[in-house]
């Protein structure tokens, strides 16, 4: 059985003991691909799954939803590489998904990164950053996560500090 995660809000970061140079990261309001770019040209895109799968119980709760009330659901988890390392892991899911939903195109993305949408589409409202150490799908010290809104549809996007600095993480 895994660890169920852990999520704070806001100014809670502190708390986890985040070395100084990935704080600004983990803070970043605009698109994460721009910056990874600046600092690693060669940044790719892995798709690792992208299919109708199953929300987490940390993300049904999230998000708000009764387990009944989830319909079909829309996974995409990705990792970044640059400089011939993995520097970020991202989960994005989103439910009620079919030809109607409005974050559709997330499936036609293929090895682009979804920040080419998020930031790109007028209306999109972001909520406020949650943090965790702890995650029951992936190997981490550091996550953030964040829900994006596009004509009343969620999405909610979970991005793992694989390797930012030199430091292992």
């Amino acid at each position: 059985m895994s660890i169920p995660p852990h999520w704070l809000r806001g100014p809670d970061l502190d708390r986890f003991g985040v070395p100084p140079v990935l704080q600004p990261w983990m803070h970043e309001r605009g698109s994460l691909t721009v910056r990874l770019r600046q600092e690693w040209p060669d940044l790719r895109l892995q798709v690792l799954r992208e299919e109708p799968g199953a929300l987490l119980a940390d993300e049904i709760a999230r998000l708000g939803l009764d387990a009944d009330e989830v319909g079909t659901v829309w996974v995409r988890e990705v990792q970044m590489w640059g400089g011939g390392r993995p520097r970020l892991l991202a989960r994005t899911a989103i439910p009620h998904w079919g030809p109607e939903n409005p974050w559709a195109a997330v499936a036609m993305l293929g090895a682009r990164p979804l920040g080419e949408l998020l930031f790109t589409w007028p209306g999109v409202e972001r909520s406020d950053f949650e943090w965790s150490t702890t995650l029951s799908w992936a190997p981490t010290r550091w996550a953030r996560r964040c829900q994006f809104d596009h004509q009343g549809a969620p999405l909610l996007l979970t991005e793992v500090f694989t390797g930012i600095t030199s430091h292992t993480f």
